[in-house]
């Protein structure tokens, strides 16, 4: 075995240990994320296992092989076991799961408003008017009661919708519909900033003197940042009773957005650079802080806001929402061996080409779809479904129509379209499950290179199957591969095709240099 595999003080201190010749067991695992898992059994005598285990401080396991690394990641479990010490080590995006994020983007639902209690202040009495949230933010005089700016305050209703605990981004961008309705012109309707606490900082927009009917009206604007933002009515002369019918002086707000952004659409790179941001200040030593690799998928996100969410996850949840394209892409994210997280469309960044001695492969429909439609909430919190997309020609293909949904955490349809289409084109085709041994592999100019240079997200292609089969048929002459396991100590490398699931008995494809 010609690869150096160490132990090492940190990603980047000294060496603490070279376990080559001591490995009686090895494995390093690539998967959509970069660097996925390496398992290692070290023979040592107790004395040495011992020291190696109570090592203190982060450690690292390197494997490199004439300057190329071959895996790296931290160093994760220690066990003790007879004859030596068990390693496992995870790669780099285990520091996107070491703590959580709490965050507010954007947010246009209007079942997150809620009214603001007179318990928050004397400017608000919500137990004189009418209000709901149903597809809207709406306020409105009710007969018989009394409205006005007279002692002890001036008895408004007020919306409020504040930002999460613990989230250090600020309201500092607005837009929606506003139509009101008035009989006299003592009326007055605004949008505001207020604190934390609920107490009035400024207004955003005020409109005063109410008559007739004004509206629908677009506004939108950026402000001086705030905790709260907060939608208001109230009467701004002395108190007086109310005699109109309940509802005649009323507004309502639609098309409601707000961001913590100034710019009017958010993306999910930007989204990604302050999470890349967030990890890295947690623990510096950690992934880098280089943001170059984020490409934009130029999808505007409608709601994106997260409480006590892994930044792993988060990320999970961006790669799979597809993008601005027709047909939308699916995207993915990994961390290599330059510890830059990279966002980009699913796409080879390497194929390979093996000659095959012997294939073992057969059809499967349960992961074929040919329909897809989206399933999300809408501002009201009520869940809708999107109309069912369809791939025609995998449906004559096949003979039959599958059809699957995928949910989206957002209020907007058109999101959830892009995540249904996205899912469809990348699910249309049949799978290949099966097994095929393959004596070497090579680049397109034909020359070798050792396994482990073999990686999740790479394409394979076979050569040697018939020329009268279809350029793609099945995915089986040409297919991207999702995980790799290879085993230093035997030179044998497992490829694992996208979207085989884990069982043993489907599609593992075993390769070895012969």
């Amino acid at each position: 075995m010609g690869i150096q595999i160490g132990i090492y003080q940190g990603r980047y201190g000294g060496l603490v240990a070279d376990i080559s010749p001591l490995l009686t067991a090895c494995l390093f695992e690539t998967d959509e994320h970069g660097f996925s898992v390496c398992t290692a059994t070290v023979q040592m005598d107790l004395y040495s296992a011992f020291g190696l285990y109570d090592s203190t401080g982060v450690l690292w396991l390197h494997a490199t092989e004439f300057g190329d690394r071959v895996w790296s990641g931290r160093l994760q479990g220690r066990e003790i076991v007879p004859g030596g010490i068990r390693l496992q080590a995870a790669g780099a995006w285990v520091y996107l799961l070491d703590a959580p994020y709490t965050e507010m983007w954007t947010n246009s639902s209007y079942r997150d408003w809620e009214i603001m209690p007179v318990t928050d202040g004397v400017d608000r009495w919500p137990q004189r008017f009418e209000a709901d949230n149903n597809n809207r933010l709406f306020a409105a005089a009710r007969t018989g009661e009394t409205y006005g700016n007279s002692a002890p305050g001036s008895k408004a209703l007020i919306w409020g919708l504040p930002l999460p605990a613990g989230s250090s981004r600020k309201f500092v961008r607005a837009a929606f519909d506003y139509r009101i309705e008035g009989i006299d012109t003592n009326w007055v309707f605004g949008f505001q900033r207020r604190d934390a606490s609920g107490a009035f900082l400024g207004n955003i927009l005020l409109v005063a003197s109410i008559a007739g009917v004004v509206g629908p009206t677009s506004y939108s604007a950026t402000f001086t940042a705030c905790d709260r933002v907060a939608f208001f009515l109230q009467r701004s002369a002395a108190d007086a009773v109310y005699t109109s019918a309940t509802g005649s002086t009323n507004a309502r707000l639609t098309g409601l957005r707000v961001m913590t952004t100034t710019s009017p659409a958010l993306y999910s790179d930007e989204i990604l650079r302050d999470l890349v941001a967030f990890v890295s200040t947690v623990n510096p030593l950690g992934i880098s802080s280089a943001t170059n690799q984020i490409q934009s998928p130029g999808l505007d996100l409608a709601n994106e806001e997260y409480a006590d969410a892994l930044p792993g996850t988060i990320v999970d949840r961006l790669a799979k929402l597809g993008d601005s394209q027709t047909p939308p892409r699916l995207w993915r994210a990994a961390i290599w061996e330059d510890n830059v997280l990279r966002f980009e469309p699913r796409s080879a960044d390497r194929t390979w080409f093996v000659d095959v001695a012997d294939v073992s492969v057969s059809r499967a429909l349960d992961r074929t779809v040919t329909s897809v439609y989206g399933v999300y909430q809408d501002a009201n919190a009520i869940t809708q479904r999107t109309a069912v997309v369809s791939d025609a020609a995998a449906i004559a293909t096949l003979g039959i129509d599958r059809r699957d949904h995928v949910s989206v955490r957002t209020t907007s349809s058109a999101e959830a379209a892009v995540a249904a289409n996205a899912l469809l084109a990348d699910q249309s085709t049949l799978d290949a499950r099966g097994q095929v041994v393959v004596r070497s592999i090579s680049d397109e100019y034909g020359a070798t290179y050792p396994l482990h240079y073999v990686r999740a997200g790479h394409d394979v292609v076979i050569r040697n199957l018939p020329p009268s089969l279809s350029t793609d048929v099945d995915r089986i002459r040409r297919f991207r591969i999702s995980r790799t396991i290879y085993d230093p100590i035997a030179d044998l490398v497992t490829i694992v095709p996208e979207n085989a699931t884990e069982l043993l008995d489907v599609a593992m494809l075993r390769a070895t240099l012969g």
